[in-house]
């Protein structure tokens, strides 16, 4: 279990610069925050990306896909803010002097998803299958909602 937990700290680590995990209260609120504005700024990014292949559906025409693709960028856009501007409440997760060794490898675990489904909605904006994308930032949204409510539930 121990090795599991250190293997998903690692990978999430690994992710984004300078992040301590959180197992200690006073670093909590900080690695919360700079995972979250990581995936929004990894989503930006991608908005930026729809935006021009939107700008060459339109330079050729092609109105109907340069709908679709404006869906998916407010809903990009959407969960982007989601991810970036979400609260907790009054969560004691963040303010607990200790987290059960469980509800930390939980949340390691909700952490990862949420990145690997980034990385597979930045293949599928790459490789422009709308459909397929469409289908995981629903997913993403849906992941991002039960680690806000596992965050909540903390109470």
């Amino acid at each position: 279990l121990m090795q599991r937990q250190k293997t998903i700290f690692d990978r999430i680590g690994a992710l984004i610069p300078g992040y301590a995990g959180y197992a200690e209260r006073d670093s909590r609120r900080i690695c919360d925050k700079a995972l979250r504005s990581e995936l929004a700024a990894r989503m930006n990014k991608l908005e930026e990306t729809l935006t021009k292949r939107m700008e060459k559906s339109l330079a050729e025409k092609q109105f109907g896909e340069m709908k679709l693709l404006e869906k998916l960028r407010k809903q990009l856009n959407t969960l982007g803010d989601k991810t970036r501007y979400t609260t907790y409440g009054n969560s004691s997760f963040i303010a607990d002097t200790q987290i059960a060794q469980d509800d930390l490898e939980q949340l390691y675990q909700l952490d990862l998803d949420l990145s690997d489904l980034l990385d597979s909605i930045q293949n599928c904006t790459h490789s422009e299958n709308w459909n397929d994308l469409e289908t995981r930032l629903s997913v993403y949204d849906g992941k991002l909602t039960e680690r806000n409510c596992f965050l909540s539930s903390k109470k």
